[in-house]
């Protein structure tokens, strides 16, 4: 039987990531109990619960030490200096056995992990073995894009190869995954986009592609039903209620004062509830109780709604605004990066990013020391700065055995409130934020140092 090998691009649009995520597992097919090379090791637990739906086995490669100790995190319990957001290609190699069917890249905190050699060496990788011999059966490498869009590509832009990655993905990944969530740099209240790049597709005249069969499982099949546009415009009301309460740091303050102090609520918590788009928790189906990995994935397994998908629409030919917005943002938080002792600074930006891909500081994450909420609570008290512990909901997808690295990232950070599409923080609210770190780590190091003269 002839075949030819031709690459073709297909883009799917979808309710979320998760969703596409799906769909794409749903027409590769993979046998239960293969496994998929996340690196970094790092991701959001609706990912991780729509692989494990398909059966598969995630295994984590962890981040990489970083390479000097100049920038020693003495306030946190653990000591770890800050981390660079890195693909470690010799470690992924080292990890695929005869069960890895694919390679899931992760770009967390808006920090791009992977450089143009990366993904070279990758894309040698899925082909050739150790030993140098052609592998039998073809490895997908997958592209989680979720928290670095920037808009779509400008052929005036001098970087062409950054702005391509940050609206299409890498050319050498088998399908790229954009999200435009609730709380995305160009959301759109919900929706995905999935560029499928198609390369062993044509047999005998037949061109079955992934993308095209994405598309048809999507809105030829009775798998997946129709979003309704009344679940779209709850989505709406919640996030204008959202904008409007966040609007005002008065009016925030009172609320976070009444939530926590009169009625006892984790305000961390109750965001994180609001800026779910998929809850979880049992639900009915049929007529059937259903569990709550169930309940997941029947909220997942929807078709958008037109509402939807022409807001996602505006958003794409809005692209301006977004590179704006994400030039506006980097700057800040280069400013407020400068201002902080580097002792807090959680990521390695000189050594994560390289000359093609920036980061974009979708959040800007630093190392907590000791109670997180603890510290959470103080920060809002003294200081008035809002730092959140669960603004994006990552977490390490191995245990912490095999990615310590990452496992303690993500235990052991809370967020600087710089990363929002309100106006950005003036000079004197950084200084602030700057002071309030300082005034904590004093009281946190008097602390520590009375609790020893108690002890001795």
């Amino acid at each position: 039987a002839a075949a030819a090998t031709t690459t073709t691009t297909t883009v799917v649009v979808g309710l979320s990531v998760r969703s596409l995520l799906d769909l794409f597992l749903l027409a590769r097919q993979y046998p239960p109990g293969s496994e998929i090379i996340v690196t970094p090791a790092i991701n959001v637990p609706g990912m991780m619960r729509v692989l494990q739906h398909h059966q598969l086995v995630m295994v984590g490669v962890d981040l990489p030490p970083s390479d000097n100790d100049k920038s020693k995190a003495e306030n946190c319990d653990d000591g770890l200096s800050s981390l660079p957001i890195r693909v470690n290609c010799a470690a992924v190699r080292q990890k695929i056995t005869p069960r890895t069917v694919a390679i899931l890249v992760v770009h967390p905190f808006g920090v791009w992990s992977a450089s143009e050699e990366d993904w070279k060496e990758l894309a040698n990788i899925v082909k050739v073995d150790k030993d140098g011999n052609q592998r039998e059966c073809s490895i997908d490498l997958l592209e989680d894009c979720a928290q670095v869009y920037q808009g779509l590509n400008n052929s005036d832009s001098a970087d062409e190869g950054h702005q391509r990655l940050g609206c299409q993905g890498s050319p050498y990944a088998t399908v790229s995954f954009f999200s435009f969530g609730l709380i995305k740099t160009a959301t759109a209240l919900g929706g995905g986009i999935a560029v499928v790049n198609d390369r062993t597709t044509v047999v005998n005249g037949n061109d079955v592609r992934v993308g095209e069969q994405m598309k048809r499982l999507q809105w030829g099949s009775t798998l997946y039903g129709r979003q309704s546009k009344w679940a779209y415009l709850r989505t709406a009301l919640k996030a204008l209620f959202l904008r409007l309460l966040t609007q005002n740091p008065y009016v925030y303050a009172v609320v976070c004062f009444f939530l926590y102090q009169i009625l006892g609520f984790d305000v961390d918590a109750v965001s994180k509830y609001l800026l779910q788009n998929f809850q979880y928790r049992q639900g009915k189906h049929d007529g059937k109780q259903s569990t709550t990995a169930d309940f997941h994935m029947q909220q997942v397994r929807q078709q958008p709604c037109s509402h939807l998908a022409m807001v996602l629409l505006h958003r794409l030919q809005d692209s301006t605004s977004t590179q704006a917005l994400v030039e506006q943002r980097v700057a800040a938080c280069e400013e407020l990066r400068q201002q902080i002792d580097t002792s807090w600074l959680a990521l390695d930006i000189q050594q994560s990013q390289n000359s093609v891909s920036p980061s974009t500081h979708w959040l800007s994450p630093i190392w907590c020391p000791g109670n997180r909420k603890e510290f959470i609570q103080s920060m809002r008290s003294r200081g008035g700065i809002d730092v959140a512990q669960s603004a994006s909901q990552l977490e390490c997808v191995d245990s912490e055995t095999n990615c310590p690295n990452a496992s303690r990232l993500t235990k052991n950070i809370v967020y600087l409130p710089v990363s929002g599409s309100k106006a950005f923080l003036t000079s004197r609210e950084m200084k602030g934020i700057a002071g309030a770190l300082i005034n904590n780590q004093r009281d946190s190091s008097r602390a520590k140092a009375t609790t020893t003269t108690t002890t001795t």
